[in-house]
């Protein structure tokens, strides 16, 4: 799903429509324009379609939309028909905080596509065939389009609270178009439907409002999940397909296909860069027959480029009648038979298969796949909500058929219901009682929008809390002050000593007696020279080997072991060898017992075969196949392989049990899972060890579920620390890294004043860091090509191969990859996989190991030998490695890239999805230099979901939003405190006040405007206008402030004609908050003293409500500041000493709980008592004056009662007198 902005990105959608004829149901096959140049056209869709227009003209589901239609609706936000505005009409251009150039909402395009065999078999099916598979494709996204509207579609109303309007109230139907496409950007087979769904919809009371966006990002990926079920089912149900699960490598997940479509077809129909190298290859030899040479390597290039041109998918329009021809002669090459009677004979193929209906389902069933959906949820996240269960419940039933979609979605919900049930909930019930007019049909609150509410389990906090509980027990293993001592006096080889903080953070973790500590450690900052001084002292203490190392990589725990000095491992080797551990120890006493006997006893060994193998099935086996069980075999040579086995169980044993003293140290902590850890923390207390986690949480999280490591940081006031950056060559990179890392926008002006920052095209942006980095590794440079995305890294690194080729360094041909890409003899690659059978001398094949290939074969293996220079040594990859497990080596992911120290740090940044800490781990890379390449042009989209260019944003602004995209995940327990603070905020309880207050006297001030003096027209624009919300806000606020609205609001009607303006309540507000309005004597009723208080006679369910957020809201207030004062937390210095008087300071508190709670509802939490960001908004601007008058008050009164102190306070001489 993509956001597509107001605008002329509409017309997209209408570049490929062919010539449309008046009315076609969604369901009509595509086969009516088979013929035609281009697309069909787009057709309304979504029970809202119906409200547009007028009486007598309206839009009707299945209509052809016009240019001007969806002008008028996306592009303006307007009644298609009419023209008239569909509430609040789109803003113009304008910039955001982060100074990027933004424009209205107009519309979410969710993208529907058939899964690629599918759509291959779609593509080349008769006509009959493909009509079918289109209309289960168009009648699959009926059913989304009715699960969007039943659970997602939603709008807001209400007073602001923390992330907008506060009550969540359902629409009448969406308002959609669907336009189908048939190809691919490369004109590949790729059915697709786009469903725009305009960003307006009808509230109950029949006024048009924007959608609420929150559920409709949450729900993209379940959307999906239930789309391919469905759409699965139906293709089943007509052709009788039958689906299988296709392994597509480790790093994405398995994928259904349809049985029979082979791999090869689907691979013919996904990639472009083979067309490019077969027409770059032809040109290449036509240029030698014609002048009688090879091409010189500028030439080649210049090939290359007009091949990368002439194989470009062409603008021009084709119909689907000659894009089927293309596709089938393709296909019938690869299969090696008619294309078309291939597919007949698939489609017709009989596969019976049961289909299910929802009551066949028990509740054993249902409760069954949702401990497996909690199972998988829970290893991937540490909070969820109902759509991440939906999501997986869809993953986990996608193998069974139904026998329709109302059965596949009554299964879903019921397993999403059992897993809630089986899921710990973390937000709090509602705090206060809802009235009816806020209530949901299913009881709920609509202040509480529909999904929103955060789980988790108990099994996550159990191990978060045995996480913090290590973290505070003491009686660990320590270091002497004596060997402190020495660590700070002692030189490494470069003779430098510790710095002040590495020192700091050695005796901390040293002198601790924690059994689980921690060192922050941000990029550059010399945690190995820090580490390594803490192992030499370590083992002076404990003794030599007493220190051990884990990494979440073999790669890396390779790489710190060699830097420490130290044996290291991956974190999954040394958890899956320590689980080990409880088998092996009773295999070991079971053998022991058995070898007892046997050598006692003696005899044929075959009588001991029973006994043998129940002691170990595995030397039982073994000792079969040696024939050592044989009949009449002494039982002497069994004896030795008992004895064999015994020394191999104790070795292992010895190998990874942890002994007391021992320090355990955990690089890279925070891309460790939470139940790793907790795993980590169990062992190091049962062995009297010490478990030290090394790591920064604003580095790249774990892809299992984390947030542990910033838990236990933020956990500790004294957490060890090291802030001093040394890896950066440049001073002002040191201090700007360190910014860069806490999200300052303001440090990138520093990158782009030194040069750091290039921007451009997408296409430019990979020529120009791939063009740099080429230069840094010519001129020597240890240098470093990284990006954030897959397919950026494939793109470089097909770049890279391509130069290497053309200057003969690497040869054309050689094996394809998974990623479609080609490895040949010189080729730089990385493998992806742990496989210790492949071994190379000491050492063995790792993830992430970097090689250079020495030679491919024919059978699909590689020779390749190491690049690094600690580990020398040549391996022989297997096919079967080479087609899954490699891949080029020339640029990385972030991942890849974390913990690397170079030269140069070239990054190529392709779009404003990369998230802060990926931008961060990126650009502190090099030591001399690091670059980002920023793509403006926002390639990665669509042409419809992309901004015009006159607002496209520079690079400081796509660089600004990753800033503001943090991807950190909170602990479960940090999750649980961050809902109950949003839920209790004031920011909220007001907002909640104020809505339920401005619903209940809707009538008081209808009334009191009828009797103002305005028309009836007059009256009724003012109430369906936009402005009529912040003007009985206003109202609200007025009358709190004893204004007597009665008498001044005719007497502002009459200020001036309201003959001709447009906007009656807009300029009312105007003259009410510009006016001096007389108020009757008393203090105004505000609650802590910001929010108006409720002085209508409401009903009592009404007044119940009020009453207890009244409550919550002064209570919460109250507290805020009565804890700030007393951690004397620094906004508290402006409001001065609380006066010694009770009465005195009682009013100071509460001028000081107004303070506290204006930060709390405008999430104030910098040191300026009221921020020193300028309120946009006029109702936060009235808040603010309401809290600065507050600060004065308050000010004023500590100086009066100090100057009263001081007057009352008696002299010396008057001392004296009264002594005598």
């Amino acid at each position: 799903m993509r956001v597509m902005s107001a605008g002329a990105a509409y017309r997209y959608l209408l570049k490929s429509v062919a010539v449309g004829d008046g009315s076609r149901d969604m369901t009509a096959p595509l086969i009516r324009y088979y013929t035609a140049k281009g697309t069909p056209p787009g057709r309304w869709f979504g029970s809202g379609v119906p409200a547009l227009g007028i009486p007598g003209t309206r839009v009707v589901e299945g209509q052809e939309v016009t240019e001007e239609q969806l002008r008028r609706l996306l592009g303006e936000g307007r009644d298609p028909l009419t023209g008239a505005p569909l509430g609040r009409a789109h803003r113009d251009f304008a910039t955001d905080a982060n100074g990027a150039r933004r424009r209205a909402v107009a519309g979410y395009d969710h993208t529907f596509s058939l899964p690629k065999s599918l759509s291959a078999l779609w593509a080349v099916a008769d006509a009959g065939t493909q009509a079918l598979i289109a209309t289960a494709h168009h009648e699959t996204i009926r059913d989304m389009l009715a699960i969007i509207e039943r659970d997602i579609a939603a709008t807001r109303t209400g007073s602001k609270g923390p992330d907008g309007a506060a009550a969540q109230i359902p629409v009448r139907g969406v308002v959609a178009t669907a336009f189908d496409h048939y190809e691919s950007r490369a004109s590949d087979p790729h059915l697709h439907t786009h469903v725009v769904i305009a960003n307006r919809a009808q509230g109950p009371d029949g006024r048009w409002r924007t959608l609420d966006g929150r559920p409709i990002h949450a729900a993209v990926v379940a959307l999906s999940e239930t789309y391919t079920g469905m759409l699965m089912d139906r293709v089943h149900r007509e052709l009788g397909a039958v689906w299988e699960q296709r392994d597509r490598g480790e790093r994405r997940t398995p994928a259904w296909e349809i049985k029979g479509v082979p791999e090869e077809l689907i691979a013919e129909f996904s990639s472009r860069s083979h067309d490019i190298d077969a027409e770059h290859e032809r040109l290449i030899a036509a240029y030698k027959a014609e002048h009688g040479r090879r091409p010189s390597r500028q030439t080649i290039i210049r090939l290359r480029q007009q091949a990368t041109i002439s194989t470009r998918p062409s603008k021009t329009l084709h119909s689907l009648a000659e894009l089927t021809r293309q596709w089938r002669t393709r296909a019938t090459s690869i299969l090696g038979r008619d294309a078309t009677r291939w597919a007949v004979g698939l489609a017709g193929a009989p596969h019976p298969v049961r289909t299910l209906r929802a009551d066949d389902w028990t509740t054993v069933d249902i409760n069954t796949v949702a401990r497996a959906v909690l199972q998988a949820v829970g290893e991937k996240r540490s909070t969820w909500r109902r759509w991440n269960l939906i999501a997986e419940a869809a993953r986990q039933i996608v193998e069974h058929r139904f026998a329709s979609a109302l059965d596949r979605d009554a299964v879903l919900q019921r397993v999403a219901d059992a897993a809630e049930a089986g899921s710990l909930r973390l937000t709090p019930p509602e705090l206060a009682p809802t009235p009816p007019a806020f209530i949901r049909p299913d009881g709920s609150s609509m202040f509480r929008p529909v999904g929103s509410v955060v789980f988790s389990s108990e099994r996550m906090l159990g191990a978060e809390e045995t996480l913090l509980r290590a973290s505070r027990t003491r009686g660990g293993p320590i270091l002497t002050e004596a060997a402190i001592l020495r660590a700070a006096r002692r030189r490494d080889e470069r003779g430098r000593r510790l710095a002040d903080d590495q020192l700091t953070a050695l005796a901390r973790i040293g002198g601790s007696g924690l059994v689980l500590d921690l060192l922050v450690g941000p990029a550059g900052t010399g945690k190995t020279t820090m580490l390594s001084a803490l192992r030499r002292a370590w083992e002076q203490v404990h003794g030599r080997g007493s220190v051990m190392g884990l990494a979440p990589t073999a790669a890396a725990a390779d790489v710190l072991g060699q830097e420490l000095g130290v044996t290291a491992e991956n974190t999954i080797k040394f958890l899956y060898e320590t689980d080990q551990a409880t088998d092996r120890r009773a295999e070991l006493e079971a053998l022991t017992r058995l070898l007892r006997g046997v050598s006692a006893v003696g005899g044929p060994a075959d009588v001991w075969e029973a006994r043998l193998r129940a002691a170990s099935p595995r030397v039982a086996d073994a000792a079969k196949k040696a024939g050592l069980l044989d009949p009449g075999r002494s039982s002497k040579s069994l004896e030795r392989m008992i004895r064999n086995r015994l020394d191999t169980l104790r070795n292992r044993i010895g190998q990874w049990q942890l002994q007391p003293g021992q320090l355990l140290i955990v690089d890279e902590a925070a891309m460790v899972g939470t139940f790793a850890l907790e795993r980590l923390a169990l062992e190091v207390h049962r062995a009297r060890a010490k478990l030290l986690l090394v790591g920064d949480a604003a580095q790249m999280q774990p892809i299992d579920s984390g947030g542990a490591f910033g838990m236990l940081a933020n956990e500790r006031d004294d957490t060890p620390t090291l802030v001093d950056v040394r890896r950066f060559a440049a001073e002002w990179e040191r201090d700007a890294s360190l910014r860069l890392r806490l999200g300052d926008e303001a440090v990138l002006q520093d990158y782009a004043e030194h040069d750091r920052i290039v921007s451009g095209g997408y296409e430019q942006m990979v020529e120009a860091a791939y063009a740099a980095w080429r230069a840094d590794v010519a001129a020597g440079r240890r240098s470093i090509l990284v990006t954030e995305t897959l397919q950026a890294v494939t793109e470089l690194n097909e770049r890279a191969r391509y130069d290497r080729v053309t200057a003969g360094k690497v040869t054309a041909g050689g094996l394809r990859l998974h990623d479609g890409t080609t490895v040949g003899a010189g080729d730089l690659i990385i493998t992806r996989k742990i496989e210790r059978r492949l071994t190379t001398g000491r050492g063995w094949v790792k993830n992430n190991d970097r090689w250079v290939v020495t030679a491919t074969h024919l059978d699909g293996s590689l020779t390749a030998r190491r690049t690094t220079r600690r580990r020398v040594g040549w391996v022989r990859l297997p096919a079967w490695y080479v087609a899954a497990h490699v891949d080029l080596g020339y640029a990385v992911t972030v991942q890849r890239a974390q913990g690397l120290t170079v030269d140069t740090s070239h990054a190529l940044v392709a779009s404003q999805a990369m998230t802060r800490e990926a931008l961060y781990v990126a650009l502190t890379r090099g030591q001399h230099a690091n670059i980002a390449y920023v793509a403006v042009d926002e390639a990665h989209l669509e042409e419809h979901q992309r901004r015009p260019e006159h607002v496209m944003p520079d690079a400081l602004a796509v660089l600004n939003r990753i800033l503001h995209n943090t991807g950190a995940e909170l602990s479960a327990r940090d999750t649980l405190a961050a809902e109950h603070e949003r839920w209790a905020g004031i920011a909220q309880l007001a907002a909640e006040y104020d809505t339920i207050d401005a619903d209940a006297g809707r009538h008081r001030w209808v009334a009191l405007l009828t009797a103002s003096g305005l028309t009836e027209q007059q009256l009724d624009d003012v109430l369906a206008s936009d402005s009529a919300g912040p003007l009985f806000a206003e109202f609200r606020r007025a009358e709190a402030d004893r204004v007597d609205l009665a008498a001044a609001l005719p007497v502002l009607v009459a200020q001036r004609s309201l003959y001709d303006v447009e906007d009656i309540g807009a300029v009312l507000l105007h003259r009410f908050t510009n006016s001096e309005l007389p108020r009757a004597k008393g203090v105004p009723r505000l609650i802590a003293g910001l929010i108006p208080e409720a002085a209508v006679p409401a009903d009592d369910a009404t007044r119940a409500a009020l009453t207890e957020r009244a409550r919550l809201i002064t209570k919460r207030a109250r507290s805020l500041a009565e804890t700030a004062i007393t951690t004397r937390q620094p906004w508290t210095t402006q409001l001065g000493p609380a006066p010694d008087d009770p009465t005195r300071r009682e009013a100071w508190l509460r001028l000081a709980t107004t303070v506290a709670a204006y930060r709390d509802r405008h999430s104030v939490t910098d040191s300026v008592p009221l921020g020193s960001e300028t309120p946009e908004d006029w109702p936060r601007t009235r808040d603010r004056d309401l809290a600065r008058r507050a600060l004065t008050r308050a000010a004023q009164l500590t100086a009066e009662a100090h100057a009263r102190s001081e007057r009352d306070a008696p002299t010396l001489a008057g001392l004296a007198a009264s002594a005598l």
